[in-house]
């Protein structure tokens, strides 16, 4: 009869230590993602953008095709889808044929130290920038080098090449976004297609790799694009 409550307290010990060892592994699982995926910035800071990713990619329903749209909206961005498709066909695209052979790559260390920064920052623009470089848009002026998110999306403004949110892009044209919806630009990606309700995008530091991602025309974490004339 003595030993019951004495046996009771040993299991209540080592069910105790059980649970306290699967809150040590979780953790330890999290902080592993967390430094794989990018989110923790290493050395060096190119102020562009973040490693924030929204979830708008291309399985996300956030924001679902022409949701929220005015008839009037929705018939003015079939119009233009079609007039982008008429224009397609003389519109040089090699930035996106550039972009797409990265796609899958991790941690693209080439873009950053491409740039001249001997740490790691958070590439996104840094991406954008080597792919124009390979097409000869840097040194042409058709697109900007730039680190800086902001200063790629005030580049195009003040040549009068930008366009709002709810422009519907050509493949090519480079897209600015802002994550937390507060008029502050994040992050930055190249067009790829656009069939009037749905972008589709290539973009580096998304998750620390270059993959494809999609979002609704209008989608308010858009910013805007800058529209080269290529």
């Amino acid at each position: 009869m003595t030993r019951q409550p004495s046996d009771r307290k040993t299991k209540g010990h080592i069910a105790a230590a059980a649970a306290a060892g699967i809150g040590i592994v979780a953790l330890a699982l999290v902080m592993a993602w967390y430094l794989i995926s990018g989110f923790a910035a290493g050395p060096g800071s190119a102020g562009s953008g973040t490693a924030y990713d929204s979830g708008y990619d291309s399985g996300s329903t956030a924001y679902p095709g022409t949701t929220g749209w005015s008839a009037e909206e929705q018939q003015a961005a079939q119009q233009q889808a079609k007039a982008n498709v008429q224009k397609t066909g003389t519109r040089d695209t090699k930035i996106v044929q550039i972009a797409a052979k990265q796609i899958g790559n991790i941690g693209v260390r080439k873009f950053w130290s491409w740039y001249g920064y001997p740490g790691r920052v958070e590439w996104c623009a840094c991406f954008v920038s080597w792919c124009a470089d390979q097409c000869g848009y840097i040194s042409s002026g058709v697109i900007p080098k730039f680190s800086a998110v902001i200063e790629g999306a005030n580049w195009f403004a003040e040549r009068g090449r930008w366009s709002g949110r709810w422009y519907t892009p050509l493949p090519g044209d480079i897209i600015f976004f802002d994550w937390q919806q507060d008029g502050v630009c994040d992050h930055v990606g190249v067009v790829e297609s656009c069939d009037g309700e749905r972008i589709r995008t290539i973009e580096g530091n998304s998750l620390n790799m270059c993959r494809r991602k999609s979002y609704a025309v209008g989608s308010p974490v858009i910013y805007g694009y800058g529209v080269p004339k290529l």
